[in-house]
């Protein structure tokens, strides 16, 4: 008895601790009240219970975190907006993207040699500031003046009513100096995020398809610059199902593209490490919504046109009578 009592001391006090304490509160309650009390509580920590328990298996069996997926689902479902009211906003922001994102993970992936021969944690320290300071300099420079607001000004409810494209868009040598200098200013954001210690390298992918990826994102950047008029034009000369299906298309794959970015550039270089994943999604999370929020504006937009093939009298019983028969079903 008296080994049984030292081995669970601490649980034998906490239960007799908690039993007083249900006790002194419960006193001068009825019977009902004090039951229903107490499953409430129960309830509740059962529920504390699961989400512990469901944090532990993540935490413990998943070596990808990103906490950032519901603002990857809002960044698409606005690109898809844009595709269908707006398309001008996609092909003079797009290039933007495409450009840091190209030139960090091109640094990304040749960045390990860099790292590798830091050998002290001061000088690492001091790299990783310059970095940083030098990242964030060069997109601020690039994107100063940009006139997002202009651009997303395609309906009477934005401030100042509507600008139109050949008012809104900036010449296009001046979008070229832009998405260059993005280029550059992604290389030192991908040496941030580079493995600075070989355990936290994960399998590395061959260096030609990091140059290929990067420079087919860099190819298509450019060339969304050259066709944003004629792009514009053909996108909104569409019959309203096609761009409704175009806005879906694009939707899902601007989501997915993103995602595919930030695994690349924020989570595979710390596999094994979710504490970090976790903090750096989750503050991207509020770093996409804030970006949403300055791209789009708070503006309200007029309501879309509804598409044939989707709307409330055009059913179907099955989606393959409604692709083949569409609102003749």
């Amino acid at each position: 008895m008296a080994a049984y009592w030292k081995r669970n001391r601490a649980l034998l006090i906490t239960a007799i601790v908690v039993l007083a304490f249900i006790l002194l509160v419960t006193r001068g309650m009825e019977t009902k009240v004090w039951m229903s009390v107490l499953l409430s509580g129960i309830t509740l920590a059962s529920l504390y219970f699961l989400v512990a328990s469901g944090l532990s298996l993540i935490f413990g069996l998943m070596d990808v975190l990103n906490f950032a997926h519901g603002a990857i689902f809002v960044a698409g479902a606005f690109v898809g907006l844009s595709t269908f009211m707006n398309p001008r906003l996609l092909f003079n922001t797009i290039p933007f993207f495409l450009a840091v994102t190209a030139g960090a993970i091109l640094s990304q992936h040749f960045g390990v040699y860099l790292w590798r021969r830091v050998n002290t944690k001061t000088l690492r320290n001091i790299l990783w500031a310059v970095f940083f300071a030098l990242a964030i300099a060069i997109i601020a420079f690039s994107l100063r003046r940009f006139p997002i607001r202009a651009i997303n000004a395609f309906n009477v409810t934005a401030v100042g009513g509507i600008v139109s494209t050949a008012d809104a868009q900036e010449p296009l040598s001046l979008m070229i100096q832009r998405t260059a200098l993005l280029i550059l200013g992604g290389l030192p954001f991908g040496l941030l995020s580079a493995p600075k210690q070989r355990h936290e390298e994960g399998q590395r992918r061959p260096n030609g398809q990091i140059i290929a990826t990067a420079a087919g994102m860099i190819l298509f950047a450019f060339l969304l610059l050259f066709i944003r008029d004629s792009g514009e034009t053909f996108l909104l000369g569409l019959s309203v199902n096609t761009r409704f299906l175009l806005a879906l298309i694009f939707g899902a794959l601007a989501g997915m593209l993103l995602g595919m970015a930030i695994e690349i550039v924020l989570i595979r270089p710390f596999y094994g490490n979710p504490v970090t994943q976790l903090v750096l999604t989750l503050g991207l999370s509020i770093a996409l919504t804030d970006l949403v929020e300055g791209i789009w504006g708070e503006e309200g937009n007029p309501p879309m046109e509804p598409p044939t093939l989707f709307s409330g009298a055009c059913r179907s019983d099955n989606l393959l009578t409604w692709f083949s028969e569409g609102c003749r079903s």
